[in-house]
């Protein structure tokens, strides 16, 4: 219930203003992944979806699961045993909705890891670039997108050492339910 109706505030908050900058990444470098002993990794299932009670309520569970009902993966990490990280790997051809007033359209050769989040207490421990390491390992011949909130550092630092290289922004402006987008291409990659 808690999830339902912070998902209603936010959805009408950012409707009537938001002032949002995205970064849309993509996974330039296919690196060989050096296991570590602490970090296991598993891909959602019916068993194991449980886990993600530790840091997230029965609603945002449930919400996640349905995603992988509609053909999508999602991967859960454990350090030490414990749950500590979600992703989810959304295949196109797809229509995401990446922000309130914006849908991603994802080509075949395309996926989008989207809905990550580590558990606060296991923030800092290089979690979050392993498992996307991970999951691009796993999709050796998809094209890897992640698209993140130009505000949120410790994800971008955590994408960027994951091998993701910035391939355009795009701002997002919105005033009384009406939405204005520019997308900047003139980002410069190496």
């Amino acid at each position: 219930m808690m999830f339902k109706l912070r998902v209603i505030f936010e959805y009408f908050f950012n409707k009537i203003y938001s002032n949002d900058e995205l970064l849309v990444y993509k996974y330039v470098r296919s690196d060989s992944l050096e296991l570590l002993d602490e970090i296991t990794i598993e891909k959602v299932s019916d068993k194991n979806i449980k886990e993600l009670a530790l840091f997230e309520d029965k609603e945002k569970i449930d919400w996640l699961n349905s995603k992988i009902l509609k053909g999508n993966d999602g991967y859960i990490a454990f350090y030490n045993g414990i749950c500590c990280h979600r992703s989810w790997v959304l295949f196109g051809p797809y229509n995401e909705d990446i922000h309130f007033s914006y849908k991603l359209d994802l080509k075949s050769n395309e996926c989008l890891i989207h809905y990550c989040e580590t558990n606060p207490k296991f923030r800092g421990l290089g979690i979050y670039p392993y498992v996307l390491k991970y999951i691009c390992n796993k999709y050796p011949d998809l094209d890897k997108i992640i698209v993140v909130n130009k505000k949120n550092i410790p994800s971008i630092k955590g994408i960027e050492k994951a091998c993701f290289i910035l391939q355009y922004s795009f701002k997002i402006k919105t005033i009384l339910f009406f939405s204005k987008i520019i997308k900047n291409e003139d980002i410069v990659t190496c």
